[in-house]
């Protein structure tokens, strides 16, 4: 009878082994005549996803044009939110299909037949084995031990359908995000942890219900806090500002992010900032030419978001009905395609319009001024009259900034701290006897009211 003493059963040694470390595929394209669906496939490349291009319109007259028809046709058809529309509905999923209709899409030019063209590609599904344990099992005759991994921690969610909504594949630590359920406006988001996705459902308490429009011309009342914060006596080196939410802008009047980078505005542009302020007013974005007559503005002016360009020929300003210096996160998205512009904020219904005049290029120079502007423009005349007055810098926080669903890139900061959860605005006094000096000498004449 032979006994074994010691048995080692090893599966793959220590250390951690990536299973599938393929890259990602070549771009793929599929397109598809309007009213007919665009068929997007990356299961049978055991991948996902990820949208690159998009466009529903017209570009050519080759494709979707049986009848070689010329008359009334557009070949400059192009809608800006094509990615985003397609991305939404197909990003994360193995398989995807999506109709190329005006319903879907809107009608981006009209009397124009059009199709649908997406690029894609196929990105694998990437996990992860964690590190071997050791185990000790006794038995009767011997004692195994036993090598075993840990359980797997996943590197990607897994795509799933819950409540009427197909959440697509997520990587660890990002946060899936689709459109609240009308009529509620806002974002509802999933995030993809280690364990898989985090909690037993999706975070909804972004989505809010529309205010009328009666609603909206009441004043904002932002509650004051009770107290400070901080008590009198602080340790200094314990006080935790928390986790940075974004970048900060309004330290001063000329408080800035300068971008050199960005694509060209000249045609169509679709830009989207997330924001949080309670100020009524500041300038978040600003471009013009070297003249100033072109020029592209995002301001916020008595709360409301007020969206403004000039390609020439005359400005077109659109007004949000509603005021947003509400002190919460909100996301504005805002753009133009040649003379028409429009403004949505949270996802609700956007505010469009048409500049006057036959000028439909937007001739910039460069930089681009994000959050404030240069203190050599806000003395010129024609700078005050395209931001209508406002020439402060924002007020507040900004976060996740793109210019046609990509990042805006390098920034020069000027004056730019961190936007974090705990840091309150203001002075604070300690138990040791500290002042302020505001001014040596002060003359108030017969009267004056003091507010702080």
């Amino acid at each position: 009878m032979l006994l074994l003493s010691l048995v080692w059963l090893v599966i793959f040694g220590s250390g951690s082994i990536i299973y599938n470390p393929r890259k990602v595929t070549p771009e793929s394209t599929s397109i598809a005549c309007e009213d007919s669906v665009v068929k997007l496939d990356c299961e049978q490349k055991n991948g996902i996803i990820r949208i690159t291009r998009a466009n529903y319109g017209r570009l050519t007259l080759t494709l979707c044009n049986n009848h070689r028809t010329t008359e009334g046709s557009s070949v400059s058809c192009l809608l800006p939110d094509s990615k985003r529309i397609v991305a939404e509905r197909c990003d994360g999923h193995p398989k995807c299909e999506i109709m190329a209709s005006n319903d879907v899409f809107g009608d981006p030019c009209v009397n124009t037949s059009k199709y649908l063209q997406v690029y894609y590609t196929c990105e694998p599904i990437v996990y992860t084995l964690p590190p071997l344990t050791t185990t000790k099992i006794p038995t009767t005759a011997t004692e195994v031990t036993v090598t075993i991994n840990n359980p797997p921690q996943i590197q990607v969610c897994d795509a799933i359908y819950f409540e009427d909504r197909n959440w697509p594949y997520t990587n660890v630590g990002e946060v899936a995000s689709m459109s609240c359920i009308p009529p509620k406006v806002g974002r509802i988001t999933w995030r993809c942890t280690g364990n898989g996705w985090e909690g037993e459902r999706p975070d909804d308490s972004n989505c809010q219900t529309p205010v009328t429009a009666e609603e909206s011309t009441k004043e904002v009342t932002v509650p004051r806090e009770e107290k400070c914060r901080l008590p009198s006596n602080v340790d200094v080196e314990a006080i935790s500002p928390g986790d940075v939410e974004g970048f900060k802008f309004g330290d001063t009047l000329t408080s800035r992010h300068e971008y050199v980078g960005w694509k060209s505005l000249r045609v169509n542009a679709t830009i989207e900032i997330e924001f949080k302020t309670t100020s009524s007013g500041g300038i978040m974005l600003y471009a013009t030419d070297r003249r100033k007559t072109d020029f592209i503005s995002l301001i916020m002016k008595d709360g409301h978001l007020v969206f403004s360009f000039n390609s020439g020929s005359g400005a077109l300003n659109l007004k949000t009905d509603q005021k947003y210096n509400d002190g919460k996160w909100h996301t504005v998205e805002f753009g133009r395609n040649k003379k028409t512009g429009k403004i949505s904020v949270d996802g609700g219904a956007a505010k469009e319009g048409t500049s006057p005049g036959p000028t439909q290029s937007l001739n910039l120079r460069k930089p681009f001024f994000v959050g404030g502007i240069n203190p050599d423009l806000s003395s010129n005349d024609k700078v005050k009259k395209h931001l209508q007055g406002v020439l402060g810098s924002f007020e507040g926080c900004m976060r996740n900034m793109k210019q046609n669903y990509e990042s805006f890139g390098q920034s020069n900061a000027i004056q730019v701290s961190s936007c974090v959860a705990n840091l309150e605005r203001g002075t604070f006094f300690n138990d040791q006897g500290c002042y302020i000096t505001l001014c040596k000498s002060y003359i108030s004449g017969v009267g004056g009211e003091i507010v702080i």
